[in-house]
């Protein structure tokens, strides 16, 4: 998640009001491995690793972000439920006559 005081630092001067709105997003799967399926076909960074690392490495990537994965698991009843904090900012402009 941003950090709103870094953020109301780089808008300083450029921008005449600042909100700012955290919140959560929770992506919720029936089991680890559909969670981890709909990553690698919605996630285009994951998708460009596929193309570019060798088969044996991208599978220890797939590995490793598996046990991510279940760390980061918000419950253990066999799904996969991961919460995703983040902050929205809205910034306006005044317009100068």
């Amino acid at each position: 998640m941003g950090d709103p005081q870094e953020l109301r630092r780089r808008f300083e001067g450029l921008a005449s009001s600042i909100e700012l709105e955290t919140g959560t997003v929770t992506f919720a799967f029936v089991s680890p491995e559909e969670g981890q399926a709909f990553w690698e076909r919605t996630n285009p960074p994951l998708m460009a690793l596929k193309s570019m690392l060798p088969a044996d490495r991208y599978q220890q990537v797939r590995s490793e972000a598996a046990s991510l994965m279940l760390k980061l698991n918000q419950t253990r009843d066999g799904r996969l439920v991961l919460d995703s904090p983040y902050l929205s900012v809205r910034a306006r402009v005044s317009r100068r006559p």
